[in-house]
């Protein structure tokens, strides 16, 4: 991830804390479950392939990705005053879209057939702040850091007739959101949130380029996603 990136991640978090200090929050306390789903978008990946030994040069990728569901669930906790805090898995899977050769800088020079899909699973400690807007509805802001594993698996995707197949990379992730809630009872919660990931830059070993070329490494950018998701919570021992 890029510093500004973070930078901005970390700013933005710190203003949702001391917005949090100066609003009213609903009582929400308890151990609780969630579950999510909806949709995501990825943004283009520009790999860079470089040789690990025996090759004959390096090379470039540009993939698209067409938008995906992304679901998942957590288990939290949330305690006075109106502060929550949870840990998240949740996983979305992109079908590429295009994919182009770029051995100079034009990175659009040659159309590939495109192929395969782009899988991201993220594990996330997360933390949210409600308020409450009235006596059904609040609303809550925050989000959280972890770990997402990225592996991009393009089909039909060669390098001077060899085929790819690239291993996962776990790196670092952050995420912010915000969202709206409605309570159905005081156990049971409906919301819809949305939500901006971004993680660090993966690093794809595994690229095979063919009989007689070698074994590439291919070094991806920021992964980056923005999410509209729907869901349900249910606390215990209301």
């Amino acid at each position: 991830m890029s510093r500004a990136s973070f930078g901005a991640l970390t700013a933005a978090g710190l203003l949702s804390a001391a917005v949090a200090h100066a609003s009213g929050a609903p009582e929400q306390e308890g151990i609780y479950i969630q579950a999510f789903g909806g949709w995501a978008t990825a943004n283009d990946q520009r790999l860079d392939l470089q040789c690990q030994g025996g090759c004959l040069g390096q090379d470039r990728r540009l993939f698209s990705f067409d938008d995906a569901a992304r679901y998942g669930a957590a288990v939290g906790m949330g305690f006075a005053p109106g502060w929550r805090i949870e840990l998240e898995g949740a996983y979305q899977s992109h079908d590429v879209s295009s994919a182009f050769e770029g051995v100079t800088n034009n990175l659009r020079s040659i159309k590939l057939k495109a192929g395969g899909s782009l899988d991201a699973w993220t594990v996330m400690a997360n933390i949210w702040k409600d308020f409450q807007i009235s006596e059904h509805f609040s609303c809550h802001i925050g989000g959280g850091m972890g770990a997402a594993s990225l592996k991009l698996d393009p089909q039909q995707f060669s390098l001077f007739g060899g085929s790819g197949h690239l291993k996962e990379d776990w790196v670092f992730a952050g995420q912010l959101g915000a969202g709206v809630d409605f309570a159905l009872t005081k156990s049971f919660t409906l919301f819809a949130d949305y939500r901006y990931l971004i993680t660090d830059r993966p690093s794809l070993d595994g690229f095979d380029g063919g009989e007689g070329v070698g074994k590439f490494q291919a070094n991806g950018q920021d992964f980056k996603s923005k999410q509209a998701l729907l869901g349900a919570r249910f606390t215990f021992g209301k």
